[in-house]
């Protein structure tokens, strides 16, 4: 494939090419040349950016798994696929965002006792190296 990289250079730099070929490639983009229109076309417009979040293209089994949900007495966690976890501090909180109970990541297979927990929507919240993790659960 053929290109000529005249076409895309700056004027700065024009003084690297002979007058000649400094002519031959700025007739190209005048008024009836061949690239005249690469003047007038949108590919030199800024890119356009739609604003919004990008989706989470983490692994599946990358996920923390948090069971049985709903629960009575306990809920496990499982950490295994991620060890960083082990002794970060995770809280219990309720609707409101009041933290009902703290408790410290001590195994890949974190039991977290929620039975003096009313029934209710509760959330356990974690973080990690700036990563935040958030899992909602039900005591019943």
């Amino acid at each position: 494939m053929y290109m000529n990289y005249m076409d895309f250079t700056s004027d700065a730099c024009v003084n690297m090419f002979t007058y000649g070929q400094k002519q031959r490639m700025r007739t190209l983009f005048e008024e009836g040349g061949p690239r005249h229109s690469f003047l007038n076309s949108r590919g030199l417009d800024a890119p356009i950016l739609e604003e919004g979040s990008l989706p989470d293209n983490t692994p599946k089994w990358l996920h923390i798994k948090l069971y049985p949900n709903p629960a009575n007495s306990t809920v496990m966690m499982n950490f295994q696929y991620d060890i960083r976890w082990i002794g970060k501090e995770l809280r219990v909180t309720d609707l409101s965002g009041r933290v009902i109970l703290r408790t410290t990541i001590s195994h890949a297979m974190h039991t977290v006792d929620i039975s003096r927990l009313a029934p209710g929507v509760y959330f356990i919240d974690g973080e990690k190296d700036g990563e935040k993790m958030r899992e909602k659960f039900i005591k019943l």
